[in-house]
């Protein structure tokens, strides 16, 4: 089952003839809100619409910063911050 798609009129421009986004996978233009691959996530606390290939990327470089992140503070953990010096005094 095909919607018909009027693509003289364009309503997100992108890659393809005219300014329509094209699909990868139906080699057709895009169905956005049609097709089972069209995901809505909140990005910078917005929500936005994009077909499921089309996020691939940004979810791998947010992936990657967080897990940097996170081996950065399991390196870290347990070891005096620097700058800060002992209350203690030696004996």
């Amino acid at each position: 089952m095909t919607k018909d798609i009027d693509i003289s009129k364009p309503t997100t421009p992108g890659i393809g003839q005219g300014g329509v986004v094209m699909c990868d996978t139906l080699r057709g233009p895009c169905l956005k809100s049609g097709c089972e691959k069209w995901t809505e996530l909140y990005y910078e606390g917005k929500p936005v619409g994009r077909c499921a290939y089309a996020w691939i990327p940004k979810l791998l470089i947010e992936l990657r910063e967080s897990v940097d992140k996170l081996t950065e503070a399991i390196k870290n953990y347990g070891k005096p911050e620097s700058g800060k010096q002992s209350t203690e005094k030696e004996g």
